[in-house]
């Protein structure tokens, strides 16, 4: 009885540690999913398609045009060219590249390059003021709601990234296009930024950082958690939100709206024009008309001028604004040779690091306007 006792325990024993095993596996394989899930979680819902088949530059054209957007002087091009500086401190290699705008015949100066609807309901202009006054948007109300609390670019810098997080929405075809490159000073290694031995330029790339950062923590979250549903606040992590910036203080220009005062503007197609120092092409809006959505008039357009006459195959240009290296590569990640033009804001030569983001208190103003109108 004893030893048929013991045989009994020792197959329960095998059960138990078969049991064990399958366990054991199970749980590892649960493990494995939950953290494959929490990654993907951590870039909140699905992205739009950045599948070239599907984004590219002849779909966005396609998706402007549909939305009133006129640039026939121009077409969208992908530039490869040689740095003459490519073994300068700011650079890793000579051979860059760049998507810009190249002349599809003769462009004199004057003409317009760009014309972009202003007051329309289905204006593709990225402003405070646009996404406010949508009403059809998800993202309407919260900028309504939220605008003391907000800056105008923080609210934009949200809608690109609901709208980045919105595979089947209407702006896929522009957001997909935005450039994933972080190649602001904000996002470089503190090593590499060491580097530079340019003291004024990393102050100021970390003050800006922890700006950012503190009005994240302190507005951004706090005003996406009063409207659940709105926005995956996995999708606003900090590192989306310092991309989202980024592509906000690099593309947006600042103007002057009669009555309104000044706004933070993104403008499609027109966004893709590079910088020229001392161009004198730029932006102007055009009136047009009596009140209309955005503060314009209902005809208004937002246009961008040729500076200067330009062969057919040439890339065409703007000017972003006159101004030195140091901002040209905080707010656009490039700097221009033999630039030796001051800084327009005498904080750029900012010589300590200050222990607290700068006022913490009003709005959050982004330096990197390509122009005031």
């Amino acid at each position: 009885g004893r030893g048929g006792g013991a045989k009994k325990d020792r197959g329960g024993w095998r059960w138990e540690r078969w049991m064990a095993v399958a366990v054991a596996v199970v749980s590892y394989v649960l493990l494995v999913q939950g953290l494959l899930s929490r990654s993907w979680r951590r870039g909140g819902r699905p992205r739009v398609n950045t599948d070239p088949s599907v984004c590219n530059s002849d779909a966005l054209v396609a998706w402007a045009k549909k939305k009133g957007v006129v640039a026939d002087n121009v077409a969208v091009a992908d530039f490869l060219w040689e740095d003459s500086e490519g073994d300068a401190e700011y650079w890793v290699d000579s051979l860059k590249e760049r998507r810009g705008l190249v002349a599809l015949h003769d462009i004199k100066r004057g003409d317009v390059l760009v014309s972009v609807p202003w007051s329309s309901r289905d204006s593709p202009i990225v402003s405070a003021e646009h996404i406010k006054n949508n009403t059809q948007h998800p993202v309407s109300v919260f900028a309504r709601e939220e605008e003391k609390a907000l800056s105008q670019v923080e609210i934009m810098a949200l809608f690109l990234l609901h709208e980045y997080h919105n595979p089947e929405g209407d702006w896929a075809p522009y957001v997909c296009l935005l450039p994933r490159e972080k190649m602001s000073t904000m996002f470089w290694k503190e090593d590499d930024l060491r580097a530079l031995n340019n003291i004024a330029l990393y102050n100021r790339t970390i003050n800006l950082l922890r700006t950012l950062e503190w009005r994240h923590r302190a507005h951004v979250m706090p005003a996406v958690k009063r409207h659940p549903g709105v926005f995956d606040i996995r999708d606003v992590s900090v590192e989306n939100w310092l991309w989202a910036m980024g592509n906000v203080n690099a593309r947006n220009w600042g103007v002057t709206v009669p009555g309104r005062g000044k706004m933070n503007v993104m403008s499609p197609i027109a966004d893709l024009f590079n910088h020229r120092q001392y161009d004198r092409g730029g932006p102007w809006l055009y009136p047009g008309g009596s009140d209309g959505l955005g503060g314009g008039g209902s005809e208004a357009e937002f246009r961008l001028y040729s500076g200067h006459d330009y062969d057919r195959g040439d890339e065409v240009f703007i000017s972003y604004g006159t101004d030195c290296n140091d901002r040209f590569l905080l707010n656009y990640g490039f700097k221009l040779p033999g630039n030796d033009a001051p800084c327009r804001n005498q904080s750029a030569t900012r010589k300590t690091v200050t222990k607290d983001p700068l006022s913490l208190k009003g709005p959050l103003i982004l330096e990197g306007q390509r122009g005031h109108l």
